[in-house]
């Protein structure tokens, strides 16, 4: 069993027959619901290959391009900004969420899409919102320093982020593919539990 470096918690069995490490159980079986891996502000998506990290629009830099799970920064701060702030449009997007910060850094309404991002824009400690699509209406708006998105076309919620002047989207992201995890070995790490042998 191994923490991996992408903050996912996996347990590997030893294939004696074949030779191989194989993959047994995932603590989160979806990387990109894993909080946080993708950075302050960053976007898990699934491209052709997996999990890969973006920035929520074409206002924001990676912080580092080398490693994209280290988040992105805005290109202006939005503290300098305020008469000319707006909400970019994240669609099929939702901006994670686990206890105990939805008790102390969200703010939930219920309202509709429009009143959702315009409730969020006026409020100066609202960074992004997420309008729910499963028909509770409800609008969940976050006022934490820390913040992640996880975006697929399987998710029908709207979520908008704040920023200067009158944002720039980024172009729409590759189809998703499938996201159970088919790697064969652990990379690196400590084994903390005895491997399975299969006669």
């Amino acid at each position: 069993m191994k923490l991996e470096s992408n903050g996912n918690l996996r347990s590997y069995g030893w294939i004696t027959n074949i030779g191989i490490w194989e993959l047994g159980w995932s603590a989160v079986e979806d990387q990109c619901k894993v909080y946080g891996w993708c950075g302050n502000f960053g976007v898990c998506i699934y491209n052709g290959t997996g999990p890969y990290c973006a920035c929520p629009s074409a206002d924001f830099d990676q912080i580092d391009p080398n490693d994209v799970t280290k988040g992105c920064k805005r290109q202006q701060d939005i503290t300098q900004c305020s008469n000319n702030q707006s909400m970019v449009q994240l669609d099929h997007t939702e901006f994670l969420s686990y206890p105990p910060e939805l008790e102390s850094n969200f703010e939930i309404y219920y309202l509709g899409n429009p009143d959702c991002w315009q409730t969020c824009l006026k409020n100066p400690n609202c960074t992004p919102s997420t309008s729910m699509s499963d028909g509770t209406g409800t609008c969940r708006m976050k006022t934490s320093n820390f913040t992640s998105a996880y975006q697929t076309v399987s998710i029908a919620t709207t979520s908008y982020v704040k920023v200067c002047g009158p944002g720039r989207p980024l172009s729409p992201p590759p189809p998703p593919v499938s996201t159970v995890n088919e790697s064969r070995e652990p990379a690196g790490g400590i084994v903390l539990l005895i491997t399975i042998n299969i006669l």
